[in-house]
């Protein structure tokens, strides 16, 4: 899903608006795009997605319940590989020759960039743990734990250790990701690593554990 974001504006930059109407019905328009999009999101995952994700076997999109669970499971650690691959790879250069590439940071102008990537790292924990605001189901760790409970345990110890370590070196970055790929590029490298290490134990252990052949991710190929 790609965001699209909207920089806060200070008071200084609000009162410009105000002395320019065609400004306002610009980021009226945006607001409006914004919201249909994200109507148009909801509704595709409500009643497509996640319906067959549920409702399986018996759908087009999966053969059987393991198949769907299997995309839960697979999905999570492309989550993360987009995240250390595409979101803070790209923008180092890794796939262009070494070279930084600021531009192609995630909301490079709203200087969400870590936001971002700390948004996307709470959404893999929900799937892992369960929690979800101040709800609980059932999350992927708890479904080793019920299937094989010394590993499930361990399991579960490294896969929060492996989260906490991955949030840390990315509130590690202090500056816009913008500016971090070119003047601390040694920060950016870091969560990377970071990431690699829980990717592994997404890729390797967890699959193994539930039973989940692993399918090439939305990194792959590139």
């Amino acid at each position: 899903i790609v965001a699209f974001r909207i920089k806060r504006l200070d008071s200084a930059e609000f009162g410009d608006f105000a002395l320019d109407g065609r400004r306002c019905e610009y980021l009226r328009a945006l607001g409006s795009d914004l919201h249909a999009t994200a109507s148009l999101l909801h509704t595709a995952w409500e009643d497509s997605f996640a319906a067959d994700l549920t409702l399986a076997p018996g759908t087009e999109r999966y053969m059987n319940i393991g198949e769907a669970f299997g995309e839960v499971v697979n999905g999570v650690a492309f989550t993360v590989e987009i995240l250390r691959d595409e979101k803070l790879g790209r923008p180092l250069g890794l796939k262009s020759g070494g070279e930084a590439q600021p531009e192609a940071v995630e909301s490079r102008f709203a200087e969400r960039s870590i936001d971002d990537a700390l948004d996307t790292l709470s959404g893999v924990e929900s799937l892992l743990t369960g929690r979800y605001g101040d709800g609980q189901a059932i999350g992927l760790l708890e479904v080793v734990s019920r299937s094989n409970l010394p590993r499930g345990n361990a399991l579960g110890v490294q896969a929060r250790a492996r989260l906490d370590a991955a949030r840390e070196s990315l509130q590690a970055i202090d500056t816009p990701l913008d500016d971090a790929v070119v003047h601390d590029r040694a920060a950016v490298q870091h969560a990377r690593e970071v990431l690699r290490e829980l990717l592994v134990l997404l890729q390797v252990e967890l699959t193994q554990a539930l039973a989940v052949t692993v399918t090439f991710g939305g990194a792959d190929g590139d």
